[in-house]
């Protein structure tokens, strides 16, 4: 019976940088079956979710913030709910709220909006699973585990990030544990410290804390092979990986094909990768993007203070405070709604934000031949 890769549509990419919660405010884009024995020490508190009056209208398909697909974290309108980190996965979000319960909504299919009560320190959502930490430190997981990825470990963790089908956490002492499909090695990282992860589609990439990277999973267009220098930020793509070096200039490696590797001339302060395509935010604050890119808008104009990679488009938010999608022509028909956010992060075909009042506001693309 052959691999059930169904989300190898062009990288659910997630990024971590280890020893803090996954801020999407603060570029830790992360790009999340329940198993009740994880859960014991979990206290029975009652989740809420919320909608902002606006955002863009959201298909059935995703549902809204006020649409769950759960009684544990029902619809609700309350004026008090304010989320704090948002994480997106392929179909569905979750957030972390101000009293530290995580709402999600969206696609449920396998459970994935559907988190346990209690209080968490983060959340990350992954393709169709989602985790996070318990203040004790320990991982709690729900969504889909056909490959164990939402069966965490009985370890504690300081950081967690969910991918496609495995998941990685940081424990105390700065090494790597992940779960899940291993097909490729993804889930089997090297031993010694960390200090950063990002996880592509079939291979995962850290920083040592002297700043050089170990890769390791699927190799076949070597980009599981950093070069030697040291790095301030990785993001793994699909195939290819990215980074920054000590003098924040770009290096690339893997799959050059259409560009993916051919690194930008000039200094930078943030990177993202997606399936085929990477961006980056000059000192300058504008945007350059590179790689694949067969009906792909230009690069955004103006200026940026965070940028955000999805599987078929991105999305910035500039130093006005309002955001700005870019990417596949087919995909990005629906605009990002008005106002000002203070964090953004990009799914699949879907987006969500935090307003400065602390509320979610999402939008969906739609394909257009």
């Amino acid at each position: 019976m052959g691999r059930d890769r169904r989300y190898d549509s062009g990288g659910l990419v997630v990024g971590l940088l280890l020893g803090g919660g996954d801020d999407v405010s603060d570029e830790r884009l992360l790009p999340a079956s329940t198993t009740p024995s994880a859960f014991e020490d979990i206290s029975d508190e009652s989740l809420d979710s919320t909608d902002d009056a606006d955002a863009e209208t959201v298909d059935d398909e995703f549902g809204s913030a006020a649409n769950s697909g759960s009684e544990g974290n029902s619809a609700g309108n309350s004026s008090e709910v304010v989320l704090t980190t948002i994480s997106t996965g392929y179909d569905h979000a979750c957030a972390l709220r101000d009293d530290d319960t995580v709402a999600c909504w969206g696609s449920n299919d396998d459970g994935q909006a559907d988190p346990p009560k209690g209080r968490f320190t983060a959340v990350s959502a992954g393709a169709s699973h989602s985790c996070g930490l318990l203040p004790s430190g320990r991982a709690a997981c729900w969504g889909r585990n056909d490959f164990g990825q939402a069966d965490p470990p009985l370890h504690t963790f300081t950081a967690i990030a969910a991918g496609d089908q495995h998941t990685c956490g940081l424990r105390a002492d700065a090494t790597i544990f992940c779960w899940g499909d291993n097909y490729s090695g993804e889930a089997d990282p090297p031993p010694g410290e960390f200090t950063a992860v990002s996880a592509g589609d079939q291979h995962t990439c850290g920083l040592r804390p002297n700043g050089t990277a170990v890769c390791w999973g699927a190799n076949h267009d070597g980009q599981a092979n950093p070069p030697d220098d040291r790095l301030t930020v990785i993001a793994a793509g699909s195939s290819h990986t990215c980074g920054l070096l000590a003098d924040a200039t770009v290096t690339c490696w893997g799959d050059g094909s259409h560009g993916r590797t051919d690194s930008p001339v000039g200094t930078f302060t943030a990177i993202v990768a997606d399936g085929g395509r990477s961006c980056a935010l000059r000192t300058d604050s504008t945007v350059k993007c590179w790689g694949y890119d067969q009906g792909i808008d230009a690069d955004p104009s103006g200026t940026f203070t965070a940028i955000a990679a999805g599987s078929v488009y991105m999305c910035g938010l500039r130093t006005d405070g309002t955001v700005d999608c870019w990417g596949d022509q087919r995909w990005v028909q629906v605009s990002p709604p008005d106002g000002t956010l203070t964090a953004v992060a990009v799914g699949s075909g879907h987006a969500c934000g935090l307003r400065p009042a602390g509320t979610a506001v999402c939008w969906r693309t739609k394909y257009s031949e």
